[in-house]
């Protein structure tokens, strides 16, 4: 691992004390008292965000009407967003899921409220569902939290799964037109959820080259 993958463990090890508390309420939903809160409503302006970008939709954030957060290997934000919609004002669903340690944002869910009161679907109440029946599986992940862990196993398609998506998203930020080829070698850590290191093997131009990422 080269020094960007020893300034990620550095830092991991420093902000892992600072959610010691985040981690004890580990499943729960709480509902978020401020919806007005500039992180939270940042969190709503992604949400938005990102659906525009995967629906090619033109919404405009307005505001962040409820929510509840989670503290799911990382932290799970519920919220109801009112966006503008060809200038009529709707409310949407949103699951964001937000990594503490890498401070980074994923939309995992982004739907039309349907109804006009701010309750969990069953996409929200499915996700639960399966929080709670992963996380008894993987108790020795949990008691290894911060450790980087040679994965033995590069054609696991769980491992594969994460490569593809990493030369996915590096095509989509840089406009690129690499391929996935394979996994040459990678580790994981559970922090905060799990940290992939790979070495990638990727197609550049009919040229296979290798590149690490971290995801």
């Amino acid at each position: 691992m080269n020094n960007n993958v020893i300034f990620v463990l550095l830092i991991s090890l420093v902000l892992l004390p600072l959610y010691a508390s985040a981690a004890a309420s580990l499943g729960g939903w709480i509902p978020i008292t401020n919806i007005k809160d500039p992180h939270v409503v940042h969190i709503g302006e992604f949400a938005v965000s990102e659906y525009n970008k995967q629906t090619k939709s033109g919404l405009k954030f307005d505001s962040v009407v409820s929510g509840e957060s989670q503290v799911v290997s990382g932290l799970n934000y519920w919220l109801v967003v009112a966006a503008d919609d060809s200038g009529t004002s709707k409310n949407y669903e949103a699951i964001v899921w937000e990594e503490l340690w890498q401070r980074s944002m994923n939309l995992t869910s982004f739907t039309p409220l349907l109804k006009n009161n701010p309750e969990m679907n069953n996409n929200v109440i499915f996700v639960l569902l399966i929080s709670l029946v992963l996380l008894p599986l993987y108790p020795s992940a949990a008691a290894s939290l911060g450790g980087w862990i040679p994965i033995t196993n590069m054609k696991d398609p769980h491992v594969v799964h994460i490569g593809e998506f990493a030369v996915s998203e590096y095509n989509k930020q840089t406009k690129s037109g690499l391929k996935f080829d394979s996994v040459v070698s990678s580790e994981s850590q559970v922090v905060s959820g799990l940290n992939y290191w790979l070495v990638v093997a990727a197609d550049d131009s009919r040229m296979s080259k290798n590149y690490e990422a971290i995801v």
